[in-house]
C-alpha cells in the first residue's frame, strides 16, 4: 500500500496535545497511521501514513479537523539495514 508523509505546524500545540493526535490518528479508522514525529523547537510534526491513495488521505484528514502544510507519497526507503521500495 502506498506511504505517505505529511508536515503539520504544531502552532502551540503541548506534548500532551501531540500525544492526543497520535492517539486519535491510530484510533481512527480508514488511514494505516504510522508514526508522527515532533520537533518542539521548531513547532512542526511530521505523519507517516499507509493509504490506498492521497485522496483518501486528504480526506481523512479533512473529517478529522486535521490541518497540513504539504504531503508527499514516499516511493522508496534507506536504513541502517539497506534500501527498498515501499
Amino acid at each position: 500500500m502506498p506511504r505517505y508523509i505529511t508536515s503539520h505546524n504544531m502552532a502551540c500545540l503541548t506534548r500532551q496535545g501531540a500525544r492526543e493526535l497520535a492517539a486519535t490518528m491510530r484510533s481512527s479508522p480508514g488511514a494505516e497511521f504510522l508514526r508522527l514525529l515532533g520537533n518542539m523547537t521548531d513547532g512542526q510534526l511530521l505523519a507517516e501514513f499507509e493509504v490506498p491513495s492521497r485522496e483518501v488521505l486528504q480526506q481523512w484528514l479533512e473529517k478529522l479537523g486535521i490541518h497540513y502544510q504539504w504531503m508527499a507519497r514516499m516511493d522508496f526507503e534507506a536504513t541502517r539495514e539497506g534500501f527498498g521500495d515501499l
